[in-house]
């Protein structure tokens, strides 16, 4: 059936109308939504570095104050040299608080979960084991937020190290150039990048704000650029060149790390199938069966053999871990 005029105007009319919908729909987007977008990123990496920025400078003031009383005590009973190690470990992890704080959160959750296993399950054994294991929590997360911050640092340093010496050849100075890496990596890279920037502003010099971050980021390729940019302080010579060297050296380490855990993962999943695989029997059986394991609570006998099997279970992890990381090494 042929269109009438009248149709077709009324067709044109409205492709028209999807057309121009369409296209102010696609404006909208390219022009409102995504500089939006773009704002929203750039802000969240400023206040993220401004926050890191903050977060450092309050710790020194801290640690500038007059001590105060359980910070004296443990200092009485650790030792300066434990604490200030366990400082470092914090700043290492992106943890900014004070140690004496943090081994109080650590006493803390030792006495509150001694006082769980004594007072709601009525017995001292298992008070002291969650005691310990409460006790031991706050270390492990210090040491996963510590091993994640050195993984992502080491993963962002081939490419640190050529645009730093893109920018050396583009004429760029050295405290320029790390403030323009501060600028354009993502942190933990450009975050501390820019500590280091803002500490030659106030005042210190190169060599030392990069002995100041070696101490914030436990990597062994940031040694070999401190001591490199070090060195050529001393000696002279082309610190371009050297950057681009040390991207290859690292990129290659980082390749032959991943070959090396790529060859070991059949035994790191294996230890963690023989250490999970145990524990889930364990409080799968006193749920489906737990006359079956009741022994192990109502008698002395069971509960010594609950605390073993804890301990070389515990043990047994620990060795299948150091087997692991000699075989990565």
């Amino acid at each position: 059936m042929p269109f009438t005029l009248t149709e077709f105007w009324y067709a044109a009319i409205l492709s028209a109308t999807l057309v121009a919908v369409l296209l102010l729909a696609t404006a909208i987007y390219q022009l409102i939504i995504v500089p939006a977008r773009k704002r929203r990123k750039v802000n969240r990496r400023l206040t993220e570095e401004v926050e890191h920025l903050r977060r450092v400078q309050i710790l020194k003031e801290q640690s500038n104050e007059k001590k105060n009383w359980h910070r004296t005590l443990l200092n009485n009973l650790l030792g300066s040299q434990r604490l200030d190690k366990l400082q470092t470990l914090m700043l290492q992890a992106d943890l900014y608080k004070d140690s004496g704080t943090f081994l109080s959160y650590v006493l803390l959750g030792s006495a509150a979960g001694f006082l769980i296993g004594t007072l709601l399950l009525e017995n001292v054994l298992f008070g002291f084991l969650i005691a310990i294991g409460l006790g031991i929590l706050p270390f492990i997360y210090l040491r996963w937020k510590r091993k994640g911050k050195t993984f992502k640092f080491e993963r962002q340093m081939p490419d640190a190290m050529e645009l730093l010496s893109r920018s050396l050849r583009a004429g760029h100075t050295l405290p320029s150039a790390i403030e323009l890496l501060g600028e354009e990596m993502q942190a933990p890279m450009g975050s501390e990048m820019k500590i280091a920037y803002e500490e030659q502003k106030y005042g210190l010099s190169v060599s030392d704000s990069l002995l100041n971050m070696l101490q914030r980021v436990d990597s062994m390729d940031l040694k070999y650029f401190v001591s490199a940019v070090l060195i050529q302080q001393e000696t002279g010579g082309n610190l371009a060149e050297l950057m681009e060297n040390i991207a290859h050296v690292v990129r290659s380490r980082l390749n032959f790390k991943a070959k090396v855990r790529g060859l070991t993962a059949t035994g790191r999943y294996s230890a963690g199938v023989m250490i999970i695989v145990p524990v889930l029997a364990f409080f799968g059986l006193m749920i489906v069966a737990p006359q079956y394991e009741k022994i192990l609570f109502t008698s002395s006998t069971g509960r010594m053999m609950l605390l073993v099997g804890t301990l070389l279970m515990v043990t047994g992890a620990f060795l299948l871990k150091r087997i692991v990381q000699s075989v990565e090494t």
